[in-house]
């Protein structure tokens, strides 16, 4: 079980600001468009943290109403799930935005023990479920950054301060409606987004700085964003795309034949390089910190363990003579990957004359031990062509 005392040693300075409050008030919208909003901000240095196992991300809040419910995966909370999200809250690596979902239990309020402000949202009607949730936050010593009305059909109405014009913001935020492009707009809602960027100002630089200073002093620490920075966008601009034709010349920069630390937001397929052409030892996780990846067992021909693994579901395709897709999935019960159970991971066997292609939306810890376990191959390719936080 989770240790309480153990985290709050190892607490960090970043903010984490949970947002909170009844079902149905409008949460996961608000928190939709205040990350939207922050990131149009150029504020990279914060993380969405989905703390309730609900399986919405922004995906929920982007699509039509007929796939979200054909999508939508509401999985229960279990001790485990609670002893996960507040071992990655207390270890935390940036400043976090956490939706913290609308019904706790008092197991689940320890998660509360691991934010520093909160960001309440309640009915215009439901006067009950304010006071509760303010009870759960002085409980918690949970500092109130806003107190906040929802009102869908109503109006927009000024914000207001606790103390002059600093404190506590209260208000009312109209037209909370899921779906499509629509964004949360009025005074409230930016004087909210006003507050957050200042209380996640932490530089991108000083960030990374802080995490970087912690790496292992057993490996070479690589930054990939310093990397993609320089190469493609300048020292000023945050990279969204790195062109896949550059994979080697990405791996000729990197120093081999010493043990690697890799840091920053980077493209599964560079991951996966990486696992077969250098020595990386640690990879960093946003959510974990500093990683070894988990070391992971090729079958025999004749095995087929590798398809009863617990959490995630193998499925091998050929694509051509030469070629096979490997694609990797998390089963629908489990709603977190557990890094631990990962160790000895059981992957089918393919020829040696033979190219894979992964594919798959996986942390990049799991494409570097990927790469890493099918070294031996002719080939091996990441298909996950995205920058993913890792």
């Amino acid at each position: 079980m989770f240790n309480i005392e153990s985290a709050c040693k190892t607490m960090t300075l970043f903010p984490a600001i949970l947002i909170g409050g009844p079902p149905n008030s409008g949460k996961s919208v608000l928190f939709h468009s205040l990350t939207r909003a922050l990131e149009k901000r150029n504020l990279p240095s914060f993380y969405a943290l989905r703390a309730a196992p609900d399986g919405e991300g922004h995906w929920a809040q982007e699509i039509t109403s007929d796939r979200l419910s054909q999508l939508r995966f509401k999985a229960q909370w279990d001790q485990r799930w609670i002893d996960v999200t507040c071992r990655d809250l207390a270890a935390r690596t940036m400043p976090l935005l956490v939706d913290v979902g609308g019904l706790p239990t008092e197991e689940q309020e320890t998660i509360f023990d691991q934010c520093s402000g909160a960001i309440l949202l309640t009915r215009a009607d439901d006067d009950a479920g304010r006071a509760y949730w303010r009870g759960l936050m002085h409980e918690h010593s949970v500092e109130i950054l806003a107190d906040l009305r929802s009102d869908l059909h109503g109006e927009n109405s000024a914000a207001t301060y606790s103390d002059g014009a600093v404190g506590a913001i209260y208000g009312t935020v109209a037209h909370l409606e899921r779906g499509g492009s629509r964004q949360v707009a009025g005074p409230v809602f930016d004087a909210v987004v006003q507050r957050l960027a200042h209380v996640f100002g932490l530089s991108k630089e000083q960030v990374d700085g802080e995490n970087l200073a912690a790496a292992p002093s057993d490996a070479q620490r690589v930054d990939y964003s310093e990397v993609a920075r320089h190469r493609y966008f300048g020292t000023s601009a945050w990279p969204s795309s790195w062109p896949e034709a550059d994979l080697q010349a990405l791996i000729d920069e990197t120093p081999a034949n010493v043990p690697l630390a890799v840091y920053g937001a980077k493209p599964a397929w560079l991951c996966a390089a990486l696992g077969v052409q250098r020595q990386v030892r640690y990879v960093f996780d946003v959510r974990q910190g500093w990683l070894r990846p988990p070391m992971l067992r090729v079958c025999s021909p004749e095995e087929v363990s590798w398809q009863m693994d617990e959490q995630i579901a193998i499925g091998l395709k050929p694509v051509d003579e030469h070629t096979v897709r490997l694609h990797l999935t998390r089963r629908r019960k489990h709603y977190y990957l557990d890094y631990a159970a990962c160790n000895n991971m059981a992957l089918p066997y393919i020829s040696p004359d033979q190219t894979v292609r992964l594919n798959g939306a996986l942390p990049m810890w799991l494409y570097v031990a990927l790469g890493h376990a099918y070294r031996h191959l002719r080939g091996v390719i990441g298909e996950q062509a995205q920058i993913v936080a890792s």
